[in-house]
């Protein structure tokens, strides 16, 4: 995608995670404050921005990209719903709310701001 939003915003905590969280995961927390990889049909709290040494850096606000699936995100605000593949998916009625800003259609990835 041809877009400069990289580091608009952005805030980040850094959390242990489990050993199957990799970058660009969308990622929850469980109760111990562990990340990982978020579920098909679950809400997200982040996106892993980096994983090292058992830690993740875990982006809760501010520009992020996903791969989507079935119908295509438009530009402007939406509601997304993780998928079993690690990507995301339009859920109107479930969703995380967040702003599309740029879409790769040959790629399926959207760019948002959480």
């Amino acid at each position: 995608m041809k877009n400069y939003f990289n580091g608009f915003a952005t805030e980040c905590v850094t959390v242990p995670c489990e050993s199957t969280v990799k970058q660009g995961d969308p990622v929850s927390l469980d109760n111990d404050s562990v990340a990982y990889t978020s579920y098909e049909g679950t809400d997200f709290m982040g996106v892993c921005d980096g994983v090292r040494d058992g830690y993740a850096s875990v982006i809760l606000r501010g520009y992020a990209e996903f791969t989507y699936e079935g119908q295509q995100p438009v530009i402007g605000f939406v509601k997304l719903m993780c998928t079993a593949d690690g990507g995301v998916k339009v859920d109107n009625e479930f969703g995380r709310n967040v702003m599309v800003v740029a879409i790769d259609t040959a790629n399926k990835k959207i760019g948002v701001i959480l």
